[in-house]
């Protein structure tokens, strides 16, 4: 061997030493260990507030507050945009942030991590906001004004839980979100408020751009997550929580999206665009859009494409597929920092394709019918009989709307008194009494014959058929109507 060729090989030998010590010296952060730095920065967490957990955490807020040292803490609603950072295969820092949600919860809390790479930011009306709560018994005004009573909405009781989203020029009046995410004016005094008052727009703020409680509508954003450079750990995303009982209900990235117990959120790609994955682990969650709904159970995970700016879906979600294999494992550990008291939940593996059909329809539809509110899509009516002036079908235009809870088929019967059973007639009477003679012959004295019956076409539609026939006087008519139902939200 020459000893130029020597030299050169000696050369890259000795500058791979480093390298090869930082590799030795490379540990990914045990997942136990994360959970004891959330445990210990975040603990007695107050609702609506956001503690950074680990290091690794940036965030923008809109008031004067440090946030940069684990256990440091702000209002949910004065945060504006927060990201953690991943393990890289040459620095294994993960950041981590603990969020304590009301949400639409009025008794409980949502918990959300923020980990590994995950970046989140405040899409509820990019406002600030805060929480509040009422000192005593207050009015609920429409205007700011006590000029007169013509003006009020309703009256909370002392300890009614708010969110303040504005308030008038003198800050003697504040803009309240309330209920449902209704909005109104209740005066200062009356209000007990976390944070500064004088900080809140003097814009007041217009229906339906605040979500009821800060951050309950937020965007992930970033680069779509990419594969955790520690085998232990997921991508970066969103773990959230909801405890036993409850059901919560969040905006994200322009998606409604409600479950309960236990989801995963982080970014993907879908038709060379970024993509909103919801993953289910526990319990059961709905991901819907303006143009359509994903049903999930624990095991699948629903994708929806979303604009560049990530803040609107530009489709329906896409079929529920089965979860990344091995993410239950990673996610696992992770829970016992989003649970009341430190546990962990068992988390459900990936589901198989071929089961996911009717593990939905188990879950969603054990009755045959999605429960939840109903839009009348089609309304067939064929008259046998009638005068000219007589309207056969019944008074019901397309897209009306009725909400059958909390048990679709003891809400049917209760309505029409039928069972429902999934994929036929009910009640003991097939569609062919509908045929029968009887129910089309006008009776020759006063009175009506009529038969219903309700058929499922599918988990998301059924049919209301009625066949009657009926004599008042010189009035007579017979008649058969068809009223096809299609679910559209939970």
């Amino acid at each position: 061997m020459s000893r130029k060729l020597f030299a050169a090989l000696l050369l890259i030998l000795l500058s791979a030493i480093p390298a090869l010590h930082a590799q030795d010296n490379f540990t990914c952060p045990a997942p136990a260990d994360i959970v004891a730095a959330v445990a210990e920065a975040c603990t007695n967490l107050e609702a609506d507030q956001v503690c950074l957990a680990r290091a690794g955490v940036t965030a923008e807020t809109g008031i004067d507050a440090a946030f940069a040292q684990p256990g440091d803490r702000v209002t949910a609603g004065a945060l504006a945009q927060l990201a953690t950072t991943a393990p890289t295969a040459d620095n294994a820092d993960l950041g981590a942030a603990l969020l304590n949600l009301r949400a639409n919860l009025s008794d409980n809390t949502v918990k959300a991590l923020v980990i590994g790479g995950g970046q989140i930011a405040n899409a509820n009306d990019a406002r600030l906001v805060l929480p509040a709560f009422f000192r005593d018994v207050g009015r609920v005004r429409s205007t700011p004004s006590t000029a007169n009573d013509d003006n009020i909405m309703t009256t909370l009781q002392g300890g009614a839980s708010v969110t303040a989203v504005a308030r008038n020029e003198a800050g003697d009046w504040v803009q309240i979100s309330f209920g449902e995410g209704e909005l109104g004016w209740a005066a200062t005094f009356l209000l007990r408020i976390d944070g500064d008052v004088n900080q809140l727009s003097t814009t007041p703020a217009a229906a339906g751009a605040v979500y009821g409680s800060p951050l309950q509508a937020f965007n992930l954003i970033g680069a779509p997550a990419a594969e955790s450079a520690c085998a232990e750990l997921p991508a970066g995303g969103v773990l959230l929580h909801t405890p036993a009982g409850t059901r919560a209900f969040f905006v994200v990235n322009g998606v409604q999206v409600s479950f309960t117990s236990t989801i995963y959120l982080s970014l993907g790609e879908e038709v060379g665009r970024p993509a909103l994955r919801v993953e289910v682990y526990a319990g059961e969650a709905t991901a819907q859009t303006d143009d359509g709904a994903a049903l999930l159970v624990p095991g699948v995970y629903a994708s929806v494409p979303l604009s560049p700016d990530f803040a609107t879906p530009l489709a329906e979600p896409f079929p529920a597929r089965p979860n990344p294999a091995g993410r239950d494992v990673q996610l696992a550990p992770l829970t016992a920092a989003v649970t009341a008291d430190g546990t962990t939940i068992a988390l459900t593996p990936s589901l198989a394709a071929a089961q996911i059909d009717a593990a939905i329809a188990q879950v969603f539809a054990p009755d045959g019918l999605l429960t939840g509110t109903y839009q009348l899509v089609n309304a067939v009516s064929v008259p046998y009989t009638e005068p000219a002036d007589w309207q056969c079908g019944q008074d019901m235009e397309p897209g009306m709307q009725v909400r059958f809870a909390p048990n679709i088929a003891d809400a049917l019967e209760e309505a029409y008194g039928v069972r429902i059973a999934a994929g036929q007639g009910t009640n003991g009477v097939s569609l062919n009494t509908h045929n029968d003679p009887q129910y089309r012959t006008v009776p020759e004295t006063n009175g009506e014959v009529a038969a219903r019956s309700i058929v499922v076409r599918d988990m998301l539609h059924f049919t209301l058929v009625e066949t009657w026939a009926r004599r008042e006087g010189d009035f007579a008519a017979a008649c058969n109507s068809e009223f096809t139902w299609e679910w559209v939200a939970p």
